[in-house]
């Protein structure tokens, strides 16, 4: 999970490393996913969109990760 995977890395990185749990198809966890990162660094500089999903047999999952995830990562950024 992401915890552990934060843990693994910020072995070599010293407390530079955060986790914050998000879902991006939902608007809540991803505001609160971006206030605690601006909080945390003050500013973001590059925003990744690395979220994804492929599911044929649940379409609307798949559309509010994929594409509504990916609006609400760039409009919460650019305002």
């Amino acid at each position: 999970n992401g915890e552990e995977t934060m843990k693994s890395v910020d072995e070599k990185y010293k407390n530079q490393v955060h986790f914050f749990k998000c879902d991006v198809s939902n608007m809540n966890d991803f505001e609160n996913a971006m206030k605690k990162t601006k909080e945390t660094f003050k500013r973001i500089d590059i925003l990744i969109n690395n979220a994804a999903v492929c599911d044929e047999r649940n379409w609307e999952k798949m559309v509010e990760v994929n594409v509504v995830g990916f609006f609400y990562k760039i409009f919460n950024n650019i305002t």
